[in-house]
């Protein structure tokens, strides 16, 4: 059986099936603007009153506060784009069952601790982070079309804001079902977080791979693979440091 992998940074235009893709939550991220904005307002309103010298000081500065509290809701972080590409000698209509049920995923997938349905369209994720921490999120389900597309984005306030979408389509010359997940993701503290990630061996694009060939192995052989599944290459600190910041410059 065949499988590839490819992934690419930043935009998402760059990655196959970037269309699938539902886009984030129209609240995600925009909290804190929100609270600058409403502070800020209230400072200035609150300094008009005061009708002094002191008040209309306050003003100017709550009106600043405000403004940059709407400026910040407008500004869009850099994301991760991960595209994985994998070929299953399964029917498509099986892959695409086997992969709708939530909740089982965890038994086929190492990186995930647990899937929970909340609501028809929601469900609650934890999976394995860095440095032994689990990172939780809440998803809701955007898209469903039976037997070829399933799409999904975080709800906001997630921990690791992500969306993405898995497309299921007929292997060429008979071979079963071809899967290609495409997911963006914002890491906490930007390459902080992403170096944080790298050095503990917990980058979620690697997790994603390693997750899809062992999904692949289980419904084609009934059994997760006995040897370590992870991409060969530098394992050593420095290496793992270098890699990450050389990738965020």
């Amino acid at each position: 059986m065949e499988d590839t992998t490819n992934s690419a940074n930043g935009s998402r235009s760059t990655a196959p099936y970037s269309e699938d893709l539902p886009g984030p939550h129209p609240d995600q991220g925009h909290l804190a603007g929100t609270l600058s904005v409403l502070a800020g307002m209230g400072i200035a309103l609150y300094g008009l009153t005061r009708r002094s010298v002191r008040g209309t000081a306050m003003a100017v500065v709550g009106a600043g506060v405000a403004v940059s509290g709407a400026r910040s809701r407008k500004q869009t972080a850099r994301e991760t784009v991960v595209h994985c590409t994998m070929t299953i000698n399964k029917p498509r209509h099986e892959v695409y069952e086997q992969w709708r049920r939530l909740e089982d995923l965890p038994n086929r997938m190492k990186n995930l601790e647990s899937v929970e349905m909340t609501g028809q369209d929601r469900s609650h994720w934890t999976a394995k982070g860095p440095l032994g921490l689990n990172v939780d999120w809440t998803a809701e389900t955007v898209r469903q079309e039976q037997d070829t597309l399933l799409s999904w984005r975080s709800l906001p306030h997630a921990k690791v804001p992500n969306q993405g979408a898995v497309r299921f389509s007929d292997a060429p010359n008979g071979r079963g079902t071809q899967l290609d997940l495409t997911m963006a993701y914002r890491l906490p503290a930007g390459s902080i977080g992403a170096a944080v990630a790298t050095l503990s061996g917990r980058q979620p694009q690697a997790q994603i791979e390693s997750d899809l060939r062992r999904f692949k192995a289980i419904l084609e052989g009934g059994e997760a693979p006995t040897t370590s599944d992870q991409p060969a290459g530098e394992r050593s600190t420095i290496g793992r440091l270098a890699n990450t910041w050389a990738g965020a410059r």
